[in-house]
């Protein structure tokens, strides 16, 4: 055992890690602690609930824009119709991605046709920023990142839709 933990520590510095072990120590507790709470369990999407139906809650949750919608949660009492109107149209592209593709819809014409349900998502975030700035805005340098990763999200469906068919 005495081997192994030499030739580990060989040529380290062992006085810096002895003198400033608990530093050490304390820092990565507090990141593991903060990590942990970032992780999000499927309960923690329960909030969006109350703005869905219980079909469409069950569509949004099982999706990688629940985090997003979950995010966007924040400003649903600054801008409650603009946020209702964005949850809508995440939906309604989820509910149309889950449909399986028809046999009359080619394949050259699928993607246009998906970008026809992702845009007006792109089209509330704009509409939600607009809100937002003319009565609170203060708020919008928080809202700008969630706004960019939903641009993000928005930009992969858009590539994977393409990419798939």
């Amino acid at each position: 055992m005495d081997f192994a933990l030499e030739s580990i520590t060989k040529g380290l510095d062992t006085s810096f890690f002895l003198r400033n072990g608990g530093l050490l120590g304390g820092a990565a507790l507090i990141t593991f602690l903060g990590l942990q709470t970032l992780k999000f369990n499927k309960d923690d999407f329960k909030s969006l609930q109350k703005h869905l139906c219980l079909e469409d809650y069950k569509v949004l949750k099982s999706s990688e824009w629940a985090e997003l919608c979950f995010r966007m949660e924040d400003y649903s009492k600054l801008v409650p119709r603009a946020y209702k109107n964005f949850l809508y149209c995440v939906v309604a592209f989820l509910n149309f991605k889950n449909l399986p593709p028809k046999k009359t819809v080619s394949s050259i014409s699928y993607p246009r046709l998906t970008r026809k349900y992702l845009h007006p998502i792109i089209e509330s975030v704009r509409y939600m920023r607009a809100e937002l700035e003319k009565k609170y805005p203060t708020y919008l340098v928080d809202f700008d990142d969630i706004a960019a990763d939903v641009q993000t999200l928005h930009d992969t469906c858009s590539t994977n839709i393409f990419l798939d068919h």
